[in-house]
């Protein structure tokens, strides 16, 4: 390819050598915002950095110009620390939301009440990051889960009564020592817990799926419980499939 030696016009967006190391003076920022009176507005978070002029209007005289300028910056740096916080929050909802949707995939795709109640006991401590996960029977004798090699706790009929909180569908405690009822011997590594009420379907045992954490906050009564009550329902669905 044969080079062009015809001589270009200079581009007038282009910056030449010369001007690239040329520093930026007091009258050339002055101009700017003069030529720019929104470059402020469109960018707030400049008056953080921003020290403003103090005139001195004699004794008992306050400069309301100061007193304004830097309440504005410590609004301006509330609301920064606010979106962080709330950057950081929606982060850590998808995340939940990313375990709660793996594990209803799982559990749709068991081919067994032995398989859902392995994923129950086994994979969901791990995914929740939690420390254990347990299923419960309210029927000593009841046969369909007597058979299964999952760890399954029965329990007698009316047990779970006393450790419900009939007041919500889903009950949540925290800073509590772990309930052997529905952890066994696991229970004294138990701080948080939730548990969740699962319907077998008419002249069934009642029967509830207990999570337990060692963090003593991990599951607390003032948490919302959205994401709970439909992974709950979920549970049901999928173990009322099979029992049937």
């Amino acid at each position: 390819m044969s080079s062009n030696t015809t001589n270009k016009k200079p581009n007038k967006n282009s910056v030449s050598k010369k001007q690239t190391g040329k520093s930026i003076s007091s009258d050339d920022v002055e101009k700017y915002l003069q030529n720019n009176p929104q470059f402020l507005n469109d960018k707030p978070e400049l008056l953080l950095g921003i020290i403003p002029p103090e005139k001195n209007y004699g004794d008992g005289v306050i400069d309301m110009q100061v007193f304004i300028l830097k309440r504005i910056q410590n609004e301006l740096e509330k609301y920064k620390t606010r979106e962080k916080r709330l950057l950081k929050a929606a982060e850590s909802n998808n995340e939940v939301l990313g375990r709660f949707v793996k594990a209803i995939n799982m559990l749709m795709g068991a081919n067994s009440i032995e398989e859902v109640c392995q994923i129950i006991t086994l994979k969901l401590p791990h995914l929740f990051a939690i420390e254990l996960a347990t299923i419960c029977i309210e029927d000593k004798n009841y046969a369909p889960f007597q058979q299964l090699s999952a760890q399954i706790t029965l329990v007698e009929k009316g047990s779970f009564s006393s450790i419900l909180d009939h007041k919500n569908p889903i009950s949540l405690r925290s800073n509590i020592k772990g309930n052997k009822l529905v952890f066994g011997s696991a229970a004294q590594k138990i701080r948080s817990e939730a548990l969740l009420p699962i319907d077998l379907g008419p002249k069934k045992p009642n029967a509830l799926i207990a999570l337990g954490a060692k963090e003593p906050d991990e599951f607390k009564p003032s948490q919302r419980t959205d994401l709970l009550l439909f992974f709950s329902n979920v549970l049901q669905k999928v173990i009322q499939r099979w029992i049937d």
